[in-house]
């Protein structure tokens, strides 16, 4: 090991010197492309219309206000109002996407109740 005495004595800038600092990039040249993530559709991460409604039901009670049928939901989803992926021979949705479907549809609706009783 170095003593004190022998760590003063190494000279740091010849050793700087031999390396420009061009050599180490830290960014690298042009545009750096993102990498998209994808998330494949499956049983695991996708709902039915059935529990789509269930879960707007949920929501819908919770506000006091009054259920809707899983035929609206599946009618919203044939009409694509809800975004649905396919999984197998079922159109389904994304858990994501029923929950933000389920948040809008809630908000909506009391926005629609407010309006007509004002």
């Amino acid at each position: 090991m170095f003593g004190k005495e022998q760590m003063s004595d190494i000279n740091t800038t010849e050793v700087e010197d031999e390396f420009e600092q061009d050599e180490f990039e830290t960014e690298p040249e042009g545009e750096v492309e993102e990498e998209e993530v994808v998330i494949v559709p499956n049983l695991e991460n996708t709902i039915t219309g059935y529990i789509a409604a269930k879960w707007a039901n949920t929501a819908l009670e919770q506000a006091g206000y009054k259920k809707i049928t899983p035929q609206m939901v599946y009618q919203y989803m044939n009409n694509g109002l809800i975004k649905t992926v396919r999984v197998g021979d079922q159109d389904r949705i994304m858990r994501s996407e029923a929950t933000a479907w389920v948040h809008k549809f809630v908000a909506n609706r009391a926005r629609r109740l407010a309006e007509q009783s004002a």
